[in-house]
């Protein structure tokens, strides 16, 4: 078992060391550590930062076969969901104002995949089709920290939370991007609000 873990973290390495190549730095040098070098674990006492570290969306350029695969997934599905898909339709969408008929959880977990796709290819279009998102759901954070839909059922008493967990996972992934600190204002409300609600 402990040779079958050694083997899957050389590969994985060897994948993360590949994939971190830049075309402008085709001639650097590549070296293999045990462990990535940093002297702060970046996590408040007591908790324990382990070794490794999620790089920020957008700081690895794939090459290869990975940037073929993910130029079938910007032409394909992914991509192009927002053009088939009832649950992104702009037009009443919940997560775009503060009212709507539509758009719960499937908004926030595409636009995470959308966007990590848009940062990753550097692609314009698909950068400025995440940006109408993130601008609607930063620009719509009610008064008292709650952001997006209230709730599916029309009941305010009993929102449903749910629903907010993967876009606070998509506004991460966008502020690793753009550094937009909305998101962190906008996080720290809501969990103001979440911390009161009397659920």
């Amino acid at each position: 078992m402990m040779k079958q873990v050694t083997i899957l973290f050389g590969f994985l390495a060897l994948c993360v060391a590949s994939m971190t190549v830049q075309a402008q730095n085709q001639d650097a040098e590549v070296s293999v550590v045990d462990r990535p070098a940093f002297s702060e674990n970046g996590y408040r006492a007591p908790l324990y930062g382990g070794y490794l570290r999620k790089l920020p969306v957008g700081q690895v350029q794939p090459r290869g076969w990975l940037l073929e695969v993910l130029h079938r997934q910007r032409d394909g599905l992914n991509g192009q969901l927002g053009s088939v898909s009832a649950w992104l339709d702009k037009n009443n969408n919940q997560w775009l104002s503060d009212r709507g008929d539509h758009g719960w959880e499937e908004v926030p977990y595409w636009l995470r995949g959308y966007s990590s796709l848009a940062y990753i290819l550097n692609d314009e279009s698909m950068k400025a089709e995440a940006q109408v998102w993130f601008d609607a759901v930063l620009n719509n954070v009610k008064p008292n920290g709650l952001l997006g839909p209230d709730a599916m059922d029309g009941n305010t008493d009993n929102p449903e939370l749910w629903a907010k967990m993967p876009m606070l996972w998509a506004l991460q992934t966008y502020y690793e991007h753009s550094g937009d600190e909305r998101v962190l204002t906008a996080m720290t409300n809501y969990f103001k609000w979440e911390l009161n609600h009397p659920r």
